[in-house]
């Protein structure tokens, strides 16, 4: 009787089946929250009921029933474990851009596209948007006494493009919002063909060339806190030398998704080699 009870105890869920079993309902039940946000249909909007999957997968091969030898469960325990070590210091690396106080005197203030919907920003844009108000705000007048006096001083790049679901190009719906938040026209600059954050990154470096300024100058780079460990690596590779980072963030319940979609663009960038490191 003892050796049929420990043969179906061996044939039982352990603990990292139980573990596995328990993460992958929660990826599942995250996914049905995420899909009540997006409109478009991305495949990488249904990438938490792939991972729920794949964990369900996993939960399997882990208890007794899958009947896999040690040494097999050992290999993949530790490929899990290595891309949890992996994701953790890239949602470090985050969180360190993200919670950054920006400097006092940047020249240039870069304000990085995002989503409009018809001719609205999207609540992630405006995020973005108002905390770009926020920095430039005290920074710049409203009143134009002489305009010589604003040909130094904190100058606004808005960039963004019009994609084909969009009824405004992102750079200026992101102006005009900041105009109507108190910041002159004067002091701003529009850039409405990119498409990429590459693009966006590029054409604004082009813009700052044009007006007189140079990759010396301190650049402020405003964008979703998540995406600003990505956009310091292309900024770097594009030649930004002295960029800092102010992040924003909107619906704070797609924090995670947004997350786990940069850490997937940031190996893509990487195998494109985009970084140039």
């Amino acid at each position: 009787m003892a050796g049929k009870s420990a043969k179906k105890h061996k044939r039982g869920a352990g603990p990292i089946s139980i573990i596995l079993l328990l993460i992958a309902m929660i990826c599942i039940a995250y996914g049905i929250i995420v899909l009540q946000y997006f409109r478009s249909q991305n495949w990488f909007n249904y990438i938490w009921f792939i991972v729920g999957a794949l964990l369900l997968i996993f939960s399997f091969l882990f208890s007794g029933s899958a009947g896999l030898p040690s040494v097999v469960k050992w290999i993949l325990g530790l490929i899990i474990l290595a891309v949890l070590v992996n994701f953790g210091i890239y949602v470090y690396r985050v969180a360190d851009y993200a919670f950054r106080e920006p400097p006092e005197n940047a020249d240039w203030l870069i304000v990085l596209g995002a989503k409009v919907n018809g001719d609205q920003p999207s609540t992630e844009f405006s995020a973005r948007i108002e905390k770009a108000a926020e920095y430039a705000a005290p920074r710049v007048g409203v009143e134009i006494i002489n305009k010589s006096s604003f040909d130094h001083g904190l100058r606004i790049i808005t960039t963004g493009g019009k994609g084909e679901d969009e009824g405004a190009a992102e750079g200026f719906v992101s102006a005009r919002e900041l105009n109507a938040h108190g910041i002159p026209w004067i002091r701003l600059l529009i850039e409405d063909k990119s498409t990429t954050t590459v693009e966006n990154l590029e054409f604004a470096k082009e813009i700052i060339l044009a007006n007189g300024g140079s990759m010396q100058d301190k650049v402020l780079i405003v964008s979703s806190g998540f995406h600003l460990y990505r956009v310091s690596k292309l900024a770097a590779a594009a030649g930004y030398y002295n960029a800092e980072y102010l992040g924003a963030t909107g619906l704070k319940v797609l924090v995670p998704h947004y997350v786990v979609r940069e850490y997937a663009a940031n190996i893509k960038e990487r195998l494109l080699g985009s970084y140039g490191d």
